[in-house]
């Protein structure tokens, strides 16, 4: 994600798909954007998403990536999130020990199930449907921030956080972006990196598991559709 903190107004998220299919200087084919982080770290991907959304140089000037941990621990310090899934979820790895299993509707979950959510992808529905779940967590994280009886408790529970994240933002950064994006009445304004369509399945009976990005077809860029960057940047 790609985000833009307005102290006059929503905090701008433009979602950027995993699946975008983004060429490096020296590789002949294309590869996913999805993949860039563990070639290269956060200048790798920086350059990336520059040159996708076309951004004035020396952006993005901020980066932040929030492991598994952090985001369970984050959830569980913000005393758990309300949120409404639209399906219910199941997917077991006998090999990892791992397993999803969330139910649809509104409900109050842990660290533990976020985590979940954010990692479960349906092999029909694709990362799209995963990218709208992941903008519901935000959504909803953000606004358990929000409450008054939270907002005393984010320095410290930032303070926590702030070895298990790798980020160049200070915690004095964070806050301040923080409290920029809380005091909005609306605080968040989603939009997405328009990508042309993506290339026809054909239907498997293959079952449903968290897959890594560059297992999905990639998607070119619609340079076509205008705009890259919410509006009001």
């Amino acid at each position: 994600m790609l985000v833009r903190v307005d102290p006059q107004g929503p905090l701008q998220v433009l979602s950027l798909p995993v699946e975008t299919a983004v060429r490096l200087p020296g590789d002949r084919q294309p590869v996913a954007l999805g993949s860039l982080y563990r070639r290269g770290g956060p200048a790798l991907v920086a350059g990336a998403v520059a040159e996708l959304v076309q951004l004035p140089d020396g952006q993005p000037d901020r980066y932040l990536v929030l492991p598994r941990s952090a985001l369970r621990e984050l959830v569980d310090g913000l005393g758990r999130v309300e949120l409404a899934p639209d399906r219910s979820m199941r997917y077991e790895d006998k090999s990892q020990r791992y397993r999803i299993q969330l139910e649809g509707g509104l409900q109050v979950i842990d660290g533990r199930q976020m985590e979940q959510l954010l990692r479960f992808k349906d092999e029909q529905e694709g990362e799209p449907r995963r990218r709208d779940r992941q903008q519901m967590a935000v959504d909803s994280i953000l606004r358990q921030m929000g409450q008054s009886q939270q907002l005393q408790q984010l320095p410290d529970l930032l303070a926590r956080l702030q070895n298990q994240v790798d980020t160049n933002l200070t915690q004095g950064e964070a806050l301040s972006l923080l409290a920029a994006t809380l005091q909005q009445s609306s605080p968040v304004r989603f939009s997405a990196l328009p990508l042309k369509p993506a290339p026809q399945k054909t239907p498997t009976q293959t079952p449903t598991k968290p897959r890594r990005a560059a297992a999905e077809p990639l998607r070119q860029l619609d340079t076509a559709a205008g705009q890259r960057w919410p509006e009001g940047g």
